[in-house]
């Protein structure tokens, strides 16, 4: 509108985003773009000859098929490739663009806060939005309902509205904010002592409006390689599926970028809270002016956009460069370290964590992931060790031992990374080739795609500990005609070929769905093993993992794909669930029953049903619990007891008795235990779990169970709300 702007006393022309590297010219609308693969190269070239190091990493491993020097651009990391994604640097014009038309006074952003009243008893909140106006502004509102995470309530949201008056009795209308959605809670991640000394480590315990929150999360990457491209119902897909699984936490993670509104639309809408990361991830940065002075805008543009989140919850300045750095990942030289270290307190304490701090006094901001939380700070920013297990958060991978056993998994305050990869499904495979040739764990399509090193010979290895290596010939015959009629109906297949690729097919479907399942199995262990442990510390001989547990929560890697390939998913690409998000559902319940083995031995199972509701809801639940011994092959059932018959369970106390129980049989068995609800009021009456544990010989199987009318408080078990069947 030509008159409008001839009356605006100012305009900004803003472009949103301009996906790296883009000069923009003055009073035209015209951008420039530079290739960032060349960009990035040399800029580190004349960084390493301007400064007298190099800043590592500078290429990715060759299975990565990707391009180098991702740290000298603001570009996302994983856009070089990633070992779950391929090399796809775009360029271009992302967001919108347009002139922005004020006249004097124009508000530049809206920071809004709220926290309890200090008067325990009332219900009321203050609130204060603070409008960073060219010259400022700010008041204070008063209000009060609260917004909870997915599973303890519901999410109840405000319309906050902003506007800038002229002062007077007609108030002449300067500027008008645009809405926000904003809630009322407190978000608190509590770093207490475990025990009397240091060496005991600390709590790492998530609280949302003073209940103790257990985090059963997953890790986002970005939505795909174009995440222009993307339509808001694919993000609605995935937030809902994270929802739907019982998921109440996503860490957004560093290789990635900052998402898009609609992302945390969902979020504030469902329930789930966010734990950002910055985008910097397995490297070190650049420090130099030029750098910084770009990483100090972007932060403080991101706090500004993201404050009033009510699912943000922690900040993170990004993700594995400190355990990078301390572990010596590249081998730097030696008489360059404390240089690298000075370069990344300079980063991350002094300018991001800074920078935040300025924005957002209000959340807690953690230097990286994984980190020792509180410990790292009294360290200087960098710990010795990084992934202990007795402070903050870790990640853990282990692609040589057996995942499915109790001892192989560390038990960590806070896993905010675990995982194993597994096939996709044969349909999301057919979508990424037109050739049927194409299908199969050791082909070159999927060679190309697979990016972890050794990733299909280690699948394969582990599928092997648990699932028959060669097909069923039950699973060809049920499968013949309908893989054939597939490929009839959307392939050129010559007939002389069809019996060949429909065993090929009908193979990969079998290999995929076991890696689905065995990957559902260690995440649904390694979930249930925290969750165990959320109140108790592991008994262990040795002395440090006898100080493990204590463990607030789990988040899978990762919820979701940019392509069709072998990876840690639970989601694939073409927004089909894996065999984990399944899992998922059942092992996030709010209520739920697990149980797994105890030992290597096979010997011991614990069980424990596992409470995680509403805060408003109360009392005791009428249960029974049955344990029951299946043969594996008929699925008949061998044995059966009745541990617990129509008892009434005070779900804030926590007892145990001990049964002993001989299986007498000599096939392979699945152990199983069914937990029956006879309360009316619960929707689905009957929770079920097995061990997927199979022996060949007679076992001596111990069990603990709990005793009713215990005496301990619901105190003394810190809001646990177990009912711990061992």
């Amino acid at each position: 509108n030509h008159s409008a702007a001839q009356s605006s006393a100012a305009i900004d022309l803003v472009l949103d985003g301009v996906d790296t590297i883009g000069q923009v010219g003055e009073n035209n609308l015209t951008v420039s773009l530079t290739s960032p693969i060349v960009y990035a190269r040399q800029a580190a070239e004349n960084y390493a000859s301007k400064f007298g190091y190099p800043v590592p990493p500078d290429c990715p491993p060759l299975t990565y098929n990707g391009e180098c020097y991702f740290n000298f651009i603001r570009k996302p990391a994983y856009s070089f490739s990633w070992d779950w994604g391929p090399a796809v640097p775009t360029s271009g014009l992302w967001r919108a663009v347009y002139l922005d038309l004020y006249s004097g006074l124009a508000i530049d952003y809206v920071k809004f806060t709220a926290s309890p009243s200090l008067d325990s008893s009332s219900n009321a909140w203050w609130a204060m939005a603070t409008a960073g106006v060219k010259f400022g502004d700010r008041f204070d509102q008063k209000i009060g309902q609260l917004w909870w995470p997915n599973g303890y309530g519901s999410q109840r949201l405000y319309t906050l509205r902003v506007r800038l008056c002229l002062d007077g009795p007609d108030c002449r209308l300067l500027d008008n904010w645009e809405t926000r959605r904003v809630a009322f809670r407190q978000v608190q991640l509590l770093q207490n002592s475990i025990g009397n000394e240091l060496g005991q480590g600390l709590n790492f315990n998530l609280v949302v409006n003073n209940r103790p929150v257990f985090i059963k999360g997953s890790n986002f990457v970005p939505i795909g390689m174009s995440i222009p491209g993307a339509d808001v119902s694919d993000y609605d897909w995935l937030m809902r599926s994270a929802a739907a699984a019982g998921i109440n936490m996503l860490r957004v993670w560093g290789g990635g970028t900052i998402e898009r509104a609609e992302f945390y639309d969902l979020a504030d809408q469902l329930g789930i809270m966010i734990w950002q990361d910055f985008p910097f991830a397995c490297a070190l940065y650049p420090t130099d002016e030029k750098f910084l002075s770009t990483v100090r805008s972007e932060v403080r543009a991101t706090v500004r956009r993201l404050q009033h989140r009510a699912s943000l919850a922690v900040w993170v300045g990004n993700n594995e460069n400190e355990g990078a750095l301390a572990n010596d990942w590249w081998s730097l030289w030696a008489n360059r370290t404390e240089r690298y270290y000075d370069d990344y307190r300079k980063l991350y304490m002094r300018l991001v964590r800074q920078q935040v701090v300025a924005e957002d006094s209000t959340r807690l901001v953690l230097l990286s992931s994984p980190s020792n939380g509180d410990a790292t700070e009294w360290e200087g920013g960098i710990a010795h060790q990084p992934q202990s297990t007795l402070f903050g958060d870790v990640h853990f991978y282990s692609y040589t031992e057996d995942m499915w056993l109790p001892e192989t998994t560390p038990l960590a305050r806070l896993m905010s990374e675990f995982g194993f990869q597994s096939h996709p499904s044969l349909i999301t495979v057919l979508s990424a080739t037109r050739d049927p040739r194409n299908i199969g764990i050791d082909t070159n399509f999927t060679l190309h795609r697979e990016h972890q090193p050794n990733g299909t010979l280690t699948i394969a290895r582990h599928n092997a500990r648990h699932f028959a290596s060669q097909v069923p010939k039950w699973l060809i015959g049920v499968n013949d005609d309908v893989i054939g009629k597939l490929l009839v109906r959307n392939f050129s297949v010559p007939s002389s070929e069809l019996k060949q690729l429909t065993d090929r097919l009908a193979t990969y479907a079998y290999q995929s769905y076991a890696s689905q399942i065995d990957q559902a199995e260690i995440y649904r262990r390694i979930t249930h093993q925290h969750a165990f442990n959320r109140c108790r510390l592991r008994s262990a001989a040795n002395q440090a993992k006898g100080l493990e547990g204590m463990s607030s929560g789990v988040m899978y890697w990762q919820l979701n794909d940019v392509w069709s390939a072998p990876t840690w998913s639970s989601i694939e690409v073409t927004g089909a669930w894996k065999a984990t998000h399944y899992y998922a559902a059942r092992y996030y319940a709010n209520r739920r029953l697990a149980i797994a083995l105890a030992d290597s031995e096979q010997r011991i199972v614990e069980a424990f049903y596992i409470r995680d509701s509403n805060p408003n809801q109360r009392g005791s639940e009428q249960i029974e619990v049955r344990f029951d011994c299946y043969d594996v092959d008929s699925l008949a059932r061998l044995n059966s007891w009745t541990i617990i018959k129509n008892s009434s369970v005070d779900v804030t106390k926590i007892s145990q008795q001990h049964f002993r129980i001989d299986l007498t049989s000599g096939q392979t068995t699945l152990y199983a235990v069914n937990l029956q609800f006879l309360c009316p009021w619960l929707t689905r009456a009957v929770l079920s779990d097995n061990a997927f544990h199979m022996t060949a010989k007679k076992r001596s199987l111990e069990l603990l169970v709990p005793a009713v009318g215990d005496s301990r408080s619901a105190k003394d078990i810190k809001e646990c709300l177990l009912v711990h069947f061992l």
